[in-house]
């Protein structure tokens, strides 16, 4: 068994390096244009697909954020119109927190009116940068449970300009998604225009 790993050992050394150096190229560049284009790496397809999208490309570009002394009504009626179940709170359009639509549910229906957003938010909140990869944000809405996050500039890291959504980030993927399945069959269309005589050469 010593024997056998032996030289086992090298040939896994072998093909690991090979797939790092090769990068985005596969190995087998005559049948696909890329890692993403190849049946044998499907599994790496979200995460290449998610690297390639900017925040920028699909975030909503309004801030979309709630008062911090508006009332906890209008951020419900917000969050409605957007489909979100939480939001960022702004001071003087400066961001300072979350609220949830859960926080919302556990306040009596007849106080929402009269209750304000700073009495329930949470003041922990994260943002998105527009240059960062979407892999990178699901990874962070992952990490904080939530499904949006603001967007902001380096130069301006507390003044929300925007909106990512984990539904933008999805749709992102869908359209990923739908493009490799069009190139697949322009490829597959290719193919079979060429013929077994391309294949072998005459």
């Amino acid at each position: 068994m010593t024997g056998g790993y032996g030289l086992l050992a090298p040939a896994m050394f072998a093909v690991v390096t090979a797939y790092i150096l090769s990068g985005k190229k596969t190995i087998f560049p005559a049948q696909v244009e890329s890692r993403l284009d190849s049946p044998f790496h499907a599994d790496e397809f979200e995460p290449i697909a998610l690297r390639r999208v900017k925040t920028a490309d699909v975030m909503i570009h309004l801030p979309v954020c709630v008062a911090v002394d508006a009332s906890v009504s209008d951020a419900m009626n917000l969050m409605g119109d957007y489909g979100l179940a939480s939001l960022p709170v702004v001071e003087r359009n400066r961001l300072c927190g979350r609220i949830t639509l859960l926080s919302i549910y556990r306040v009596p229906e007849e106080r929402r009116q009269s209750a304000v957003v700073k009495e329930i938010m949470s003041r922990d909140w994260r943002a998105a940068y527009p240059d960062e990869d979407l892999f990178t944000i699901l990874k962070r809405f992952a990490a904080k449970d939530v499904n949006n996050l603001p967007v902001v500039t380096p130069e301006n890291p507390n003044r929300p300009i925007g909106l990512v959504t984990r539904s933008g980030l999805w749709s992102a993927l869908e359209t990923a998604k739908k493009q490799q399945s069009e190139r697949a069959v322009a490829a597959e269309a290719g193919q079979e225009t060429r013929g077994p005589q391309s294949q072998s050469g005459t």
